[in-house]
Parts: structure tokens; sequence; C-alpha cells
């Protein structure tokens, strides 16, 4: 099976470009309007606009109602959404880790923030649990793991910009090479 890639909470054309380039299966979109990286409506679908390829995402937090999502992926295009379980919205879904939460369904995929969760909790579910471990702070010289226990996707935050128009992507460059080897058809 090939590694998936998802890039989480895009704030720039200049991240949602990367990930097209680098054929990420998915970006997503933070959705989660009390957070200062929430991008608005006309951003997010202006940036969709510009990639063509990953899936693109709305990341929605607890709280949040059925219908808001739904009106939110609706009206922005979204072909998937990370939420909670009790969010059943009927589309494929990446949910946040949490120990003892269950897929929601059998397209569900788990997202663990870290690798260290990922290894400390993934035993507890079903063989079959489809997982997505979150590389940010894991070191990309250090891909043993992946081999090892080799999930079905890994995602990495977003960089943000250091300047306007200035964006560091070094350590996606250097994940993106530690990475090639289980993308590869």
């Amino acid at each position: 099976m090939i590694l998936k890639l998802k890039f989480n909470s895009i704030r720039t054309l200049s991240e949602a470009r990367y990930a097209a380039a680098v054929l990420a299966d998915y970006v997503g979109f933070r959705m989660d309007p009390a957070h200062a990286e929430t991008l608005g409506a006309a951003q997010i679908q202006g940036i969709i606009a510009w990639i063509n390829g990953p899936v693109c995402t709305g990341e929605f937090t607890e709280g949040l109602s059925r219908e808001s999502i739904q009106d939110s992926i609706s009206v922005l295009g979204m072909e998937a959404v990370e939420g909670t379980p009790e969010q059943d919205l009927q589309l494929p879904w990446i949910l946040p880790f949490h120990p003892g939460i269950r897929p929601a369904s059998p397209h569900s995929i788990l997202h663990a923030s870290s690798v260290e969760q990922y290894l400390q909790h993934k035993q507890e579910y079903p063989a079959e649990s489809l997982w997505m471990v979150n590389i940010t702070h894991a070191d990309p010289n250090e891909t043993e793991w992946l081999r090892r226990e080799q999930p079905y996707a890994v995602s990495i935050d977003g960089m943000g910009e250091e300047a306007p128009g200035m964006a560091d992507f070094s350590l996606w460059d250097r994940w993106m090479d530690a990475l090639e080897p289980f993308r590869e058809a």
C-alpha cells in the first residue's frame, strides 16, 4: 500500500501549491471560527481554485453543529471532513484520535497527533483501523517506524510564512525526501 499524505491547516496559496506539487492526497483547512489561523471562506475558495489533485478537507472542532459543518462544506466544496464521531455527516472522515474512540464508519481514518501517541495506542484498535500520523514534530532522519508500522497516511502541519510571500519549506522538503520510498508505486 502506498503511504497517503495530508497537509494540515493550510494557510497560504504557497502551502497549497506545494502540497499539490508533491502529489499530496489531502489538504486540510482549519474551520474553527474562534482560532486565529482560520481562513475566511473567500480565502479558502481562492486557494482551492488554484490547486488540483488533493482532496480538500475541512478540519472542524468539537462543538460545531452538523448543520454548520454541512453548510461550510457545501459552500466551500470540501470533499472530506476531519471532525469528531458525533458530527455524523456521511462523508469520508478523518477523526482526531482520542483513546477509546472507534472509527465512525468503514471509511474513517484515525488521526494521531504524534508518532508517540500512535505507537502507544494503536494496539487498542482493530487491526484493520486506518491511521494517519502527524509527523510535524518527528525527525525525518528516523523513518524506520514507518517501514515497521506502515500507517495508512501521515500528515504534517502548515508552516505559515515568515513574512508575506516568504515561506520556509525546508522541513517539508526534508520530509518529502524521507517519504519518497514509501510513496512510490
